[in-house]
């Protein structure tokens, strides 16, 4: 082989390595260029929503440290609206009677009407579970679990309401929680710093001390809500959840009162008005 021939072997061959990497090399930019296109799209389509989750409350105790007030976890049926949206009007009225009539013959009177409007409730967000039924019993938990492709979007989770260990004892001093009006929803958040990780902040859904204790010392017993986002896409189906902050509970409140001194006064109050009613 001549040595002109080899100096044009060895040209050809620098010339393909040189061919090939420039191939490699728009196939990896092209590659860049569709990934980033896709980021674009979907931070273009894609939104997070975040999601709370109630804190449980304190508990009240009297003087001598026995629990007056407390929690219990209870299990609720819930509409995930999310799925629900998805469903042919016709089905999702028909789901809605089979579970009014499911959560009625396990001994709650529920109307379909029930089931439609705490459906329609705007309090929850999109990707909020809607109550529809709270302490329901255990049959009705095993008769959806086995038909959950008659009951799509019906979950049962678990949640903390009040309980009271001495029935009514103290029941005019000690209050009760509810549903936060609106009024109230504005005026508790305008007091909040909105920058302060640890604020206690109010969902239109969420409970509130009305009266007595449970009103007077509402800061205190309110816990610190859970958080965690949800990432949907443009057909606000979920993509993916994260940063999930469980719940804080709230501090427990200690009152003066001997509940063995209320009890008894309140006894002696009903024999002297029985009485004197008698008269």
């Amino acid at each position: 082989m001549t040595d002109g021939a080899l100096r044009m072997r060895v040209f050809a061959f620098i010339a393909l390595v040189l061919f090939g990497g420039l191939v490699a090399r728009l196939w990896y930019l092209q590659g860049l260029e569709a990934q980033r296109e896709e980021l674009q799209q979907r931070a273009q389509t894609n939104v997070l929503e975040e999601v709370y989750e109630e804190a449980p409350r304190g508990r009240i105790l009297d003087r001598n440290g026995r629990v007056i007030v407390d929690n219990k976890v209870v299990e609720v049926v819930t509409i995930d609206r999310g799925i629900v949206d998805d469903l042919d009007p016709v089905e999702r009225g028909e789901m809605f009677l089979r579970l009014a009539i499911a959560i009625s013959r396990s001994g709650r009177l529920t109307k379909v009407g029930d089931v439609v409007d705490q459906y329609g409730d705007r309090s929850y967000g999109p990707f909020e579970r809607v109550p529809v039924a709270v302490d329901v019993n255990p049959e009705l938990l095993v008769f959806l679990g086995e038909r959950q492709d008659q009951f799509p979007g019906v979950n049962v989770v678990q949640r903390t309401v009040r309980s009271y260990p001495y029935g009514t004892t103290a029941a005019h001093l000690l209050g009760y929680v509810g549903p936060i009006t609106r009024t109230e929803w504005q005026a508790r958040n305008q007091l909040i710093d909105p920058d302060d990780p640890d604020a206690k902040t109010y969902q239109l859904n969420h409970e509130i001390g009305k009266t007595g204790v449970e009103l007077v010392f509402e800061d205190e017993l309110r816990g610190v809500p859970g958080t965690r986002f949800i990432e949907v896409d443009a057909g606000r189906n979920v993509v993916r959840e994260y940063d999930y902050v469980p719940p804080v509970p709230g501090n427990d409140v200690w009152l003066s009162i001997d509940l063995d001194l209320q009890a008894l006064t309140e006894q002696e109050l009903a024999t002297g008005l029985a009485a004197a009613r008698s008269r």
